[in-house]
């Protein structure tokens, strides 16, 4: 299995605590089709109807167009996938692990390809306004149930 890149100028990685259970932060990643509830700049085009390695879904970024292909996906624990979009590659992994009263989500990412580096700083504030959002959609959730 291919691992992320962390040598890449286009490198980035990042936590946070949400107070929520693993399983609950694991289920809003894996519903792809919700993804646009709560990140502001996502549209969904298809998703798999099971998130399964191997399987293909095309979205859109702030009008970017994505094709992205899973690699793992453990519940509760990992999600990870490789995107493609022009000509660039990226490589993202989400990892939750649940203690003291909630799940500290690791979020990294590699992106790779011509002109890669011109976007880390598209790159940054992408992974952490993402990881905001998710924060506060999924401690929203946990409230409600």
């Amino acid at each position: 299995m291919m691992d992320i890149n962390r040598q890449t100028p286009a490198y980035y990685h990042t936590e946070i605590f949400i107070t929520a259970p693993a399983e609950m932060v694991y289920e809003t990643l894996a519903r792809l089709e919700n993804w646009p509830e709560w990140q502001a700049d996502v549209k969904i085009i298809s998703v798999p109807s099971e998130i399964l390695p191997e399987g293909i879904f095309r979205w859109t970024n702030a009008g970017m167009q994505i094709t992205s292909r899973i690699l793992r996906a453990d519940s509760p624990t990992r999600l990870e996938w490789i995107s493609r979009s022009m000509w660039i590659r990226a490589h993202i992994r989400w990892e939750m692990e649940e203690g003291n009263g909630g799940t500290v989500v690791r979020f990294e990412q590699s992106i790779q390809g011509f002109g890669a580096v011109l976007l880390k700083p598209a790159l940054v504030n992408s992974m952490e306004t993402t990881l905001l959002e998710l924060r506060k959609h999924v401690e929203l959730q946990a409230v409600l149930v």
